[in-house]
């Protein structure tokens, strides 16, 4: 069973139970990423590029800097000051690949603190809550 995740923008949530953990959640803008089959870095890029506002857009697979810095503009960019994404299912790539999982969550924490803090955002912040599904989490 996966451990525990609870920080102020990320939770690990069973994605039996997402559906209903996004519909309790206020949030002007929300984003569905369908992760379901990502078992990779590659299949977790093609997800976020599909779903999410990116600025500027992002072309390769590879960079996670690249990657992180184009959601942030692009959501930072979006309308609204608050924001829900729910990440459908990361367990393969939490069975599979744990580094890039890591990875992933890791800059979905930071992009959520940041978009949260005046200092980052130029006065305009913007409430981010990820909710990312994971087989065994409790949310």
């Amino acid at each position: 069973m996966p451990a525990p995740l609870r920080t102020p923008g990320v939770t690990l949530v069973d994605p039996s139970a997402i559906g209903r953990a996004a519909a309790a959640r206020d949030a002007v803008l929300r984003y569905r990423v369908d992760t379901v089959a990502a078992t990779s870095r590659a299949d977790f890029f093609d997800a976020v590029r599909g779903a999410l506002p990116m600025d500027p857009p992002l072309l390769g697979r590879r960079g996670w800097d690249a990657l992180a810095d184009s959601l942030w503009s692009g959501l930072h960019g979006a309308p609204g000051d608050t924001a829900l994404i729910v990440v459908t299912d990361l367990t393969l790539l939490h069975d599979r690949a744990p580094g890039e999982f890591r990875t992933a969550v890791g800059i979905l924490t930071e992009l959520a603190d940041t978009l949260t803090d005046p200092s980052f955002t130029g006065g305009r912040p913007t409430s981010l809550h990820c909710l990312i599904g994971l087989r065994g989490a409790a949310g």
